[in-house]
């Protein structure tokens, strides 16, 4: 990982005003792309070798090796919501120690709230994202545009 945060940096800065931008430019994705992947230039559909990759996407009926599959029974009703929120309400005298005046030993402060999206588990607080790789989403969202553009 380390090795590859300086040539993202300088990718970065040569490019930084292409980024910037709305709409970025290919040659400025491309550098973005290949500094995340250093051994080789990212090709949409292809390794790092040059070999294809078959697609990822799912086909019914038919496993990853190609072969035919039973159908699975029906799915049993969701009930889960799309989101959870979890408001976040620490006891204010457990952090700030000693004894709490008669009648505040329950008193709580509303810190916010945490919201976790079934979808995808992506966590956010107080509806900023959290745990997010600014740097795996400018590539990823680079990776994106290219294959968009068609350029390869």
């Amino acid at each position: 990982m380390r090795a590859y945060v300086p040539g993202l940096l300088i990718v970065a800065i040569v490019a930084g005003q292409a980024i910037a931008a709305d709409d970025p430019s290919t040659e400025a994705c491309r550098a973005i792309v290949a500094a995340a992947v250093p051994s080789a230039a990212y090709t949409p559909g292809l390794d790092v070798r040059g070999n294809a990759v078959p697609g990822a996407a799912y086909v019914p009926g038919v496993d990853v090796r190609g072969n035919a599959v039973a159908a699975a029974g029906p799915a049993a009703p969701n009930y889960l919501p799309d989101q959870f929120e979890i408001p976040v309400n620490p006891r204010v005298f457990d952090y700030l120690g000693g004894t709490p005046p008669r009648g505040l030993q329950d008193l709580t402060v509303n810190a916010g709230t945490l919201t976790i999206r079934r979808s995808d588990g992506q966590a956010f607080f107080n509806g900023m994202p959290l745990g997010v790789d600014p740097s795996a989403e400018l590539v990823r969202g680079c990776r994106q545009l290219l294959v968009q553009r068609g350029a390869q």
